[in-house]
């Protein structure tokens, strides 16, 4: 879905050619429609972790607070400058 590389000044985080069903959402490929795994993905993004430096929050704020932090910084040297 996502290809990443640091080297590419054009864009970092380009979309690649993955199909729809080589996401592999379903935990059952016969069954049509499943999305057991997604629905582990989601129940993960949720869970709480211990984010070193940060403290124990779920992913979804780990990755906020991450980008705010970077904000805030890149603010804090623009104004510097």
């Amino acid at each position: 879905m996502f290809t990443f590389d640091l080297k590419n000044p054009a864009g970092i985080l380009q979309v690649n050619d993955l199909k729809q069903d080589e996401l592999a959402l379903s935990d059952n490929p016969d069954e049509q429609g499943n999305d057991g795994n997604l629905q582990e993905l989601i129940k993960i993004k949720n869970q709480k972790v211990d984010i070193g430096g940060m403290g124990n929050m779920s992913l979804n704020e780990g990755a906020a607070a991450i980008i705010s932090n970077i904000g805030i910084a890149s603010k804090k040297i623009q104004k510097r400058a």
